[in-house]
């Protein structure tokens, strides 16, 4: 490869390439109608000025063209390794050590690299023609007029560079034929990069805006962007009023009215608003609190807080399929009990508890009931009148809607400690600037979900109930909490075959999926949720959770892609 070899046909396959180069370049500064029988004619009648500006335009649009090739080919597929490969310019000692790398380590990457030098030769073959056409011009004048200035600079370039690229045009002949035979593998993975990315699976954890809730914030960002808070001007009562009309808004949907939402940066913090704060305000009287071993790690991590300042919790277990024993918890509320924190639907299963019946029996004892209903805001319906809820919390960007609002629904009359202190909004209860861009945004998506619910849920189930079946009958997969009532998107399953963090990283360019809670998923340790419901730490590990969601389809994974992935 490296030794210089010169034939007729490598002479011939360099010059070749560069005639449509030469006839672009000729009708950019000759505009006469173009062919290839009256090139040499034309070409014997362009200036020696003319000739020599074409000449070095062509040289700095050929090497501008070829550097920003290999730029797209870098950033489309990376080469072997962290160290990216030197294509340009290329050194000839070590690019066959470096290649036999790339193509022993990453075959199709080796594809990407022999289509880009097949393409730079292609390059090199148009330039060396230039050249060959600057002295054929050159030889032309001379003839015709004899030696001068003009001539001796055109001659002198185009002699240089056809030294330069003569080596470089015909050793790289051998690559030459990767612009066919490569060219359709080419084409499909910058088609892929550009237009394709990994099967979004991981809805339960966030969700992408809807551009229909963008276009409800657009305006409190541009044009009414006022404080809610700020009364003395117009643009503050704009915004005061849209934060009035997404609080009904959001009140209607769950039943409440609208002194009853208290907005806040998301779901996390409405948990620790309501537990703390009911804490905080009749801990003295009451100190104990009731929850369940599968809650949100925001649920557990707080009671964990509570009881370092003297709350007495009582962690219910629950069953097989993650549900609470509803006997266990009528056993465990006693005189002191203050408050029971059981979640709508589990996070990392789908699971939903009976919460009507959880609702009753705490109303019945006088104890309050505080539900995280984050995962299940939006996807089935609820009433919080009904299902005897004092206090649930809600967060937007699991509706598609934005990220860091939320709220917390406070049933009147409930009273409770305020975390954040400083100006007295949210009816006391929790101070700082409304995010009224955020607000609108939150209502917006809940008014969509609402309206879309029966025919998401109904569509996503379907997907869900297909998906579990065929792999189950594959033998791939078992199903967590099956038996049990879930929401229509969710699926938590051990795979049988496989590792799940060695098919996460498999995957990883195909599949957006979670080992867990995304809250945990940094942590590489078993799902506190599934070992609660019985599993083995290395079922737990090697379970995954899907989650599908509005861009999901029914061909989102088809049967054939289930088989290879899995």
């Amino acid at each position: 490869m490296d030794s210089f070899r010169l034939s007729i046909f490598d002479l011939f396959g360099a010059i070749i390439p560069g005639i449509p180069m030469l006839i672009l370049i000729i009708s950019l500064f000759d505009k006469s109608p173009t062919n290839i029988l009256n090139l040499i004619e034309r070409t014997e009648n362009l200036s020696l000025s003319t000739s020599l500006l074409a000449l070095l335009f062509a040289y700095l649009i050929g090497f501008s063209t070829q550097y920003l090739s290999y730029e797209v080919f870098k950033q489309l597929v990376p080469l072997w390794g962290k160290k990216r490969t030197k294509c340009f310019p290329i050194s000839f000692g070590k690019r066959g050590e470096e290649v036999s790398l790339i193509r022993e380590k990453a075959p199709e990457n080796y594809k990407v690299l022999n289509t880009f030098f097949a393409h730079r030769t292609m390059c090199y073959n148009g330039f060396f023609s230039l050249s060959l056409f600057g002295i054929g011009i050159s030889i032309s004048n001379f003839v015709k007029g004899g030696l001068s200035a003009d001539v001796l600079g055109l001659t002198f370039i185009s002699l240089i560079f056809s030294f330069i690229l003569l080596r470089r045009a015909v050793s790289f002949h051998e690559w030459s034929h990767d612009l066919i035979t490569d060219s359709t593998f080419i084409i499909k993975k910058i088609k892929k990069k550009l237009t394709d990315s990994p099967i979004y699976l991981d809805y339960a954890s966030t969700t992408p805006l809807d551009p229909r809730v963008f276009e409800a914030m657009r305006p409190y960002f541009m044009e009414d962007y006022g404080n809610a808070a700020s009364n003395t001007h117009t643009y503050g009562e704009r915004a005061s009023i849209a934060v009035k009309e997404s609080r009904k808004i959001i009140a209607d949907t769950i039943h409440a009215i609208p002194e009853e939402i208290h907005f806040t940066s998301g779901a996390t913090e409405a948990i620790n608003l309501a537990l703390k704060g009911a804490f905080l305000n009749y801990g003295h009287q009451k100190p104990h609190i009731i929850t369940v071993q599968t809650e949100h790690k925001a649920v557990l991590d707080t009671c964990a807080y509570l009881e370092e300042i003297g709350a007495d919790v009582t962690y219910l277990s629950v069953n097989s399929d993650g549900l609470v024993d509803i006997e266990q918890l009528e056993s465990s509320i006693r005189k002191d009990t203050l408050l029971v924190s059981i979640m709508y639907a589990n996070n990392e299963t789908g699971v939903l508890h009976d919460i009507q019946r959880i609702g009753k029996i705490c109303k019945s004892n006088q104890v309050l009931f505080f539900t995280d209903a984050t995962q299940a805001f939006g996807k089935i319906p609820l009433n919080v009148l009904e299902q005897s809820i004092d206090m649930l919390c809600f967060s937007a960007h699991k509706i598609y809607g934005p990220k860091g609002v939320g709220g917390l629904y406070v049933k009147k009359g409930i009273k409770l400690t305020p975390q954040i202190h400083g100006g007295g909004h949210e009816f006391g209860l929790r101070s700082g600037t409304l995010n009224v861009p955020g607000i609108v945004g939150l209502a917006k998506a809940i008014q969509l979900c609402q309206s879309e619910m029966e025919e998401v849920s109904t569509r996503l189930e379907k997907i869900r109930d297909d998906f579990e079946e065929e792999m189950e009958k594959a033998g791939k997969i078992k199903v967590n909490g099956k038996n049990a009532p879930r929401l229509p998107h969710f699926s938590n399953f051990q795979l049988l075959n496989e590792e799940a963090e060695s098919f996460i990283l498999r995957n990883r360019n195909k599949l957006a999926v979670a080992q867990g809670s995304a809250c945990n998923s940094a942590l590489i340790q078993p799902s506190h949720v599934l070992k609660a419901m019985g599993l083995s730490d290395q079922d737990a590990e090697n379970s995954i959770r899907i989650s599908w969601g509005n861009g999901s389809n029914s061909k989102t994974l088809e049967k054939s892609e289930i088989e290879i992935l899995f």
